[in-house]
């Protein structure tokens, strides 16, 4: 509850005081002047963290205002965050304002969790089939818009079925696992990263050319190769790569990684063909 006038807390319940680590509202109302380590993350706004203090003084006087924001307290892992639909009411008897906060952390985070299980495979946890799809198709618009560039990376683990026969299909899927940890390592941030089908991965690598991914898979067949898989051994992986051009579809891309991947199994196994 903030008073008009004085642009400061007049009064805060016991819910919010403890949440904040405030030991009364004196407390809370100096924490409007100051920056007291409080953040919060305007949810709807580019995940922007800003001070309480900022955020108060955005809020103070905007009567209806309603967002969902995220509350970091000091001291607390960024983790530990909670979720609250914040909203802005004006009491006109006295021109003051109402700061209202409900808790929604549970739903956020059952909402993060859905979102991960449509988006990730289940056994890598890198992004699944539909998740690639979605990312290659924007990035082919972004290419045609803006001439940025991009290429993809098809790989595979070079002889999968024989783990699979010698060592079962437990070993083979910790093999998956294993390699997928081991890339995801060894890309970048920007990088989309995804299990294709079975032992099958493609990486669409934004504003690289065909070269400069090249040298990547030929980087990470390095890395792969040397590798001592836990239950496994050694193990190679063949690669394909190939560039999008500027009118060129995203399944036209796929299919020339793929055909790049195919020569790459015929020539011998264990290289990187573009």
């Amino acid at each position: 509850y903030m008073s008009g006038d004085s642009h400061g807390v007049t009064y805060m319940n016991a819910t919010m005081l403890e949440l904040l680590g405030f030991s009364g509202v004196e407390e809370a109302r100096k924490a409007t002047h100051v920056n007291c380590g409080i953040k919060i993350v305007e949810n709807n706004s580019k995940d922007r963290e800003i001070s309480f203090k900022k955020w108060i003084e955005f809020v103070r006087h905007m009567d209806g205002y309603e967002s969902l924001v995220s509350i970091m307290c000091p001291g607390k892992l960024k983790s530990d965050a909670r979720s609250f639909i914040a909203r802005v009411s004006r009491v006109k008897e006295d021109n003051s304002y109402i700061v209202s906060f409900v808790d929604v952390t549970v739903i956020e985070r059952q909402k993060q969790f859905f979102h991960n299980l449509a988006m990730k495979d289940p056994l890598t946890e890198v992004y699944n089939r539909i998740k690639f799809t979605e990312e290659i198709q924007r990035e082919t618009i972004r290419n045609r818009r803006y001439g940025t560039g991009f290429s993809v990376i098809m790989f595979d683990i070079d002889k999968f079925k024989h783990v699979n026969d010698t060592c079962g299909h437990q070993v083979g899927d910790s093999v998956l696992k294993e390699l997928a940890a081991l890339i995801s390592e060894n890309i970048r941030t920007t990088d989309i990263f995804a299990r294709y089908g079975g032992e099958e991965f493609i990486i669409i690598t934004p504003e690289v050319r065909l070269d400069g991914a090249s040298q990547l898979a030929e980087k990470l067949r390095k890395i792969a190769e040397d590798h001592d898989f836990e239950h496994a051994g050694n193990l190679t992986c063949s690669f394909g790569v190939a560039e999008h051009e500027k009118q060129m579809s995203a399944d036209e891309l796929i299919r020339r990684a793929d055909e790049a991947l195919y020569r790459a199994k015929a020539e011998g196994r264990n290289r990187v063909i573009s």
